[in-house]
């Protein structure tokens, strides 16, 4: 038997390490059972769960994937808004990749990251987190007047920062694809933006970056299975 060492590019080591599931994982298999009781008893047997709320369950695939779980139809309709995002060119970059999902929304196998912090936020972005949801009102504010259904307040100490960002955009990768995000998309719904928690931290090209991790309650799902069950 040769002693020769075969050495892998780092194209194909990415490769192999986007591809490796835990040995137990099978994704046809998953893919194969009908009932949710399954498809949980599947996940909870064989993956870290990382959390639930009142529409999904998310597991931890591997260092580089999660998989999100809808419990009912609202979590089948963030699933599918999450997919059709992630799937949308014009979206652009600032979302979780998506790489594998179900048709009918029953769930998505997404890019893994840690929640961001504040501090990560400014670190990798370039401002301030507070500064950022300021910019977002005020981008609603002017671009969509139309459709902005809540302007909220702007900090009128942070329209200095607001004028430098919208001048040098170029140097603002992340926020620049928000906003063509905010436009393309003609966000109405923009209070998820505004949160911490809808954002995340991912390795790419051995790099950090910011992206947005929740991205499925949008204002269509909101009004369809959210709305009414508050009146």
């Amino acid at each position: 038997m040769s002693n020769k060492k075969i050495y892998l590019t780092e194209e194909q080591f990415n490769y192999l390490k986007e591809m490796a599931y835990p040995t137990s994982f099978n994704m046809e298999e998953f893919k194969s059972i009908r009932s949710f009781a399954d498809r949980v008893k599947y996940c909870e047997q064989r993956l870290k769960k990382l959390g639930a709320g009142s529409s999904r369950r998310v597991y931890q695939i591997d260092n580089e994937k999660c998989l999100k779980l809808a419990k009912n139809r609202k979590g089948i309709g963030q699933n599918i808004e999450e997919i059709n995002l992630g799937n949308d060119m014009y979206a652009g970059g600032c979302f979780a990749k998506v790489y594998d999902y179900d048709q009918n929304g029953l769930f998505v196998e997404m890019e893994l990251a840690r929640k961001a912090k504040e501090s990560d936020f400014e670190r990798l972005v370039g401002i301030p987190f507070d500064c950022y949801c300021d910019l977002i009102i005020r981008t609603a504010i002017t671009y969509l007047p139309n459709n902005c259904q809540s302007r909220g307040w702007v900090n009128n100490s942070m329209e200095d920062t607001y004028n430098y960002v919208m001048d040098n955009i170029d140097d603002f990768e992340f926020i620049s694809e928000v906003i063509d995000y905010m436009l393309n998309f003609q966000v109405k719904a923009y209070g998820d933006l505004q949160r911490i928690s809808s954002y995340g931290v991912v390795r790419r090209n051995g790099m950090e970056e910011m992206v947005i991790i929740d991205f499925g309650l949008t204002e269509d799902v909101y009004n369809k299975y959210y709305r009414k069950s508050r009146e």
